[in-house]
């Protein structure tokens, strides 16, 4: 048992006899009357968002949750079978579970939330932030759009998911799928690898992918940069950064990582801001997998969700 004076984001408890966990609260001392607290709380099962007021010192029964790693194995009509990763334990789960399930397939890892206790059960199953895929399926590309970035059309998976890509995307590529679908629409795109650029100095190199960065972006898009020199945030101030572009813009917003030499000056000067992970310097392929993560993760704290703690 717990009191209100121990409530915390994150904290994991019962409410109306749900799991629930404290995604915000506010402790109130009005000038008449008793203390009290609002809180925001994420129902564990179906994520919705509930409003309530508790009495100051009002006592709560908390509840204990992990998150532990499994393996998924094969589906079946009923269900998707998954193996512990450490135990071999093996469980399976109903489909409503899972999201983004269409994206999984066989031996992907997955991470379990676990009510635990007398009565323990699996509450969700999350796939990594993103996923790469083979394409069994598209309709083949039509001289002249090859080189079209703005322009999209649908494609099956070896997963049987059906996404929104880019023209020029063919059957038997291999592209990567992100879970960050289940709360915004987004793509991601790589201009390709520079080839015999040995006698080339590293300005020359920055003018060449300053240019095709900026044959990728729209007029119309908002552009920022990961840059060392930008902004940092901590990821609930990023997550309030994300939201007021949203919300004041109609814009698409896109996130472009430089080269290994950074940007060219054209590209600077196209940009509307600059957001730094960390004033170290990455590569491209650890900045994409960090960035990936921390725009997922933002989208779970605006949602109110429970993947990010405090």
């Amino acid at each position: 048992m717990a009191t209100t004076a121990d409530f915390k984001n994150g904290l994991y408890l019962k409410f109306n006899e749900k799991p629930c966990m404290i995604v915000w609260f506010q402790h109130v001392k009005p000038g008449k009357g008793p203390a009290f607290v609002k809180t925001k709380l994420r129902n564990l099962e179906n994520g919705r968002i509930l409003e309530n007021t508790f009495t100051a010192g009002a006592k709560i029964e908390t509840i204990d949750v992990e998150r532990r790693p499994y393996q998924f194995l094969y589906a079946e009509d009923d269900g998707f079978n998954f193996m512990h990763e450490e135990t071999y334990e093996q469980i399976k789960l109903p489909k409503e579970v899972i999201e983004n399930a269409d994206l999984m397939k066989e031996g992907q890892h997955v991470e379990m939330m676990f009510v635990t206790g007398d009565e323990e059960r699996c509450l969700t199953c999350e796939l990594p932030t993103y996923v790469t895929l083979e394409v069994t399926y598209a309709e083949p590309a039509v001289k002249g759009n090859t080189a079209s970035t703005s322009a999209l059309k649908e494609v099956t998976l070896e997963t049987g998911a059906k996404i929104m890509v880019p023209l020029f995307i063919n059957q038997g590529d291999v592209i990567t799928a992100s879970r960050l679908r289940h709360y915004l629409p987004c793509e991601m795109k790589e201009i390709p690898e520079l080839k015999n650029v040995s006698a080339f100095s590293r300005e020359q190199i920055k003018q060449t992918e300053g240019k095709l960065i900026l044959k990728n972006i729209k007029d119309s898009d908002e552009v920022i940069l990961l840059d060392e020199r930008g902004k940092e945030y901590r990821s609930v101030e990023f997550a309030a950064f994300l939201e007021k572009r949203m919300a004041l813009s109609s814009r698409d917003i896109v996130f472009v990582i430089g080269g290994a030499y950074g940007f060219s000056q054209e590209v600077y000067e196209r940009s509307n801001g600059k957001v730094a992970l960390s004033k170290m310097t990455f590569s491209h392929q650890m900045v994409r997998t960090i960035f990936v993560e921390q725009l997922y993760r933002a989208c779970t704290i605006i949602k109110g969700e429970s993947y990010h703690h405090e």
